[in-house]
């Protein structure tokens, strides 16, 4: 095995390592995890920073994300209130939360909040 390939199994192993403990949305799976950024930190940080030129790290980095099988889509995150009188939230991504306010499909009317806004002022 070529030192290119070493650093490529490396890289992807790291990344697998990142992709299972990222923030995903319960409802349609997708996830925080920026792979290209995650690449880049880690090709530029020691000792791979040290043994390789940066031609050569460039060439690894594309090669990394090319051969990396797993979705690479980021979404952001909103907390989401499941009960506004008892404060209750969840993380789902934009795009489900805004499919939770404005659909009555499943499975986004299932995780339309229980109460209103409006009840909360009798609890206070």
């Amino acid at each position: 095995m070529n030192s290119n390939e070493y650093y490529i199994k490396q890289g992807i192993s790291h990344l697998d390592r990142q992709y299972k403990i990222a923030m995903r949305c319960p409802i349609c799976g997708c996830h925080k995890l920026n792979v290209q950024d995650i690449v880049w930190e880690w090709i530029d940080s020691p000792p791979r920073v040290l043994d390789l030129d940066s031609k050569r790290r460039g060439v690894i980095q594309n090669l990394i994300l090319e051969r990396y099988n797993k979705p690479k889509d980021v979404c952001s995150f909103n907390q989401h209130h499941i009960s506004y009188v008892f404060d209750i939230t969840m993380w789902v991504c934009t795009d489900c939360h805004t499919k939770i306010h404005h659909s009555n499909k499943e499975p986004f009317v299932s995780f339309k909040p229980w109460d209103s806004m409006g009840d909360k002022r009798y609890y206070d």
